[in-house]
C-alpha cells in the first residue's frame, strides 16, 4: 500500500523528469535558433532541480521515519 508521501514523491519525480528533458530540448533546439534562450533553459533546469531536492528531502524523511519505527518496534 502506497502512502501519501510516496505518491507526492512520484509526482515530484515526474515533474523533475519533464523539466530535465525540457531543459535539454531547449538547450539543443533553441540555441541554434536564438542564443538568448539560455536564461530560459537555466530557469527550467533550476526549477527541475528544486523539485528533485524536495523529493530527496521527502525520501530522507520517509527513510528516517521508517528506520525509527523499526528501531522502536525492536525494543
Amino acid at each position: 500500500m502506497t502512502s501519501t508521501i510516496e505518491k507526492v514523491r512520484f509526482v515530484l519525480n515526474i515533474i523533475f523528469m519533464i523539466g530535465a528533458v525540457t531543459s535539454v530540448v531547449i538547450y539543443f533546439v533553441m540555441s541554434d535558433v536564438n542564443p538568448m534562450k539560455q536564461p530560459l533553459m537555466i530557469g527550467v533546469c533550476i526549477t527541475a532541480i528544486v523539485f528533485k531536492f524536495a523529493e530527496s528531502a521527502l525520501r530522507m524523511h520517509q527513510n528516517s521515519t521508517e528506520r525509527n519505527n523499526r528501531r522502536n518496534s525492536n525494543e
